[in-house]
């Protein structure tokens, strides 16, 4: 069993700039997700497609539970947490080695798939 946890984000400005590629200015806050993921015989299904698309990108199965101090559709990055982090206790409990950067990178390819193209990587290198 694994949990790891990652922040949630806030952008000072530039919000809606980062989308089309120009600047922006975000920083980590306190309130985060926690992620915890056990290899088992009999995984579920989360009903989650960020988490569903993160244990399919490391081609694994298992279980998952997750807290969240963020509320969803808050704007505080909760999808980029819940992801990053569960990809993060996906390379852990299944000893996958990846880094941070190729956390990050799958985490926004990931957001990218879910949101149909409209993410930015801000809020996934925020949460890693």
């Amino acid at each position: 069993m694994a949990t790891w946890s990652a922040p949630g984000k806030v952008f000072l400005f530039g919000e809606h700039a980062v989308v089309y590629g120009k600047p922006g200015i975000a920083m980590a806050i306190k309130p985060r997700v926690f992620v915890t993921v056990r290899d088992t015989k009999r995984p579920s299904r989360a009903k989650s497609p960020y988490i569903d698309s993160c244990f399919e990108a490391m081609n694994v199965m298992g279980s998952v539970y997750i807290n969240s101090q963020i509320p969803s559709s808050s704007g505080l990055g909760s999808s980029a947490a819940v992801t990053v982090a569960t990809l993060s206790a996906i390379n852990d409990e299944f000893r996958m080695n990846k880094t941070r950067e190729e956390i990050a990178d799958m985490a926004f390819e990931i957001e990218k798939k879910v949101q149909k193209g409209r993410a930015s990587p801000t809020d996934t290198t925020v949460s890693t």
